[in-house]
């Protein structure tokens, strides 16, 4: 092979190098377990209805399934894997089937069979979402031939990432509870306020009414009629 054939085929492998590169940048697999609690809620926003829809159709903890989008791509619906799991789960097209999945690049479908796929997982293994969550990851025939977690680097490093996004995400909905609570609690004790304020105005208008006569000799109807002008005021 000359100089000009080796030239030529470099710049053909550079070609082919940075056009693969080029179609698949935006759909580049990325996980947002690193990222703070707030900018993955702001990423997860346009999902974030869907997957709450449907964890709670299967009985999910809708945390749980949002760590599980989170870590596999980041909320990326157009997300393509080297080995061919597509969507914003990553869902294989065995699994898609499995779980009646038509189309997986349909952000909807997709989100409807990974919480499908979920669901069976947390029922096979106990709702332990170690077991679980391993399972997505590596399948639930090794999670069963080692009995937990399997020993695979890439499994265990993607199990402490989901964990480590659902107990910012549970964390976060914790202290919305608190302030939720906090600002109810607020308004109760105003109202409370604002009700003892009008029985001492109106005991003060009821010190201040000059009877002519005691109370005790009263008829009903003037009792009435003092009772009538207190509620007036």
């Amino acid at each position: 092979m000359n100089i000009q054939q080796r030239i030529w085929v470099g710049f053909t492998l550079f070609a082919l190098i940075t056009t693969s590169t080029g179609v698949n940048a935006k759909d580049k697999i990325r996980t947002c377990a690193d990222l703070k609690t707030k900018t993955i809620l702001k990423k997860a926003r346009p999902f974030k209805a869907t997957i709450e829809k449907y964890a709670h159709k299967h009985d999910l903890n809708a945390d749980f399934v949002l760590a599980i989008a989170a870590v596999e791509t980041c909320f990326n619906s157009r997300a393509v894997s080297p080995v061919g799991a597509k969507g914003l789960m990553q869902l294989m097209p065995a699994t898609a089937k499995r779980f009646g999945v038509r189309q997986r690049s349909n952000a909807r479908q997709n989100v409807s069979g990974g919480t499908k796929y979920l669901k069976f997982l947390m029922k096979r293994y106990k709702h332990n979402m170690r077991f679980a969550a391993a399972a997505y990851n590596a399948g639930e025939g090794r999670v069963d031939r080692y009995k937990g977690v399997p020993p695979y680097r890439e499994t265990r490093r993607y199990v402490k990432d989901v964990l480590r996004v659902y107990n910012k995400l549970k964390s976060h909905r914790k202290s919305l509870g608190k302030k939720t609570q906090a600002r109810r609690v607020s308004g109760k004790v105003s109202k409370k306020r604002l009700s003892i304020r009008k029985a001492n105005a109106h005991l003060k208008m009821y010190k201040n009414i000059k009877l002519n006569k005691p109370i005790s000799t009263l008829s009903e109807r003037q009792t009435f009629l003092i009772a009538s002008r207190l509620l007036l005021q």
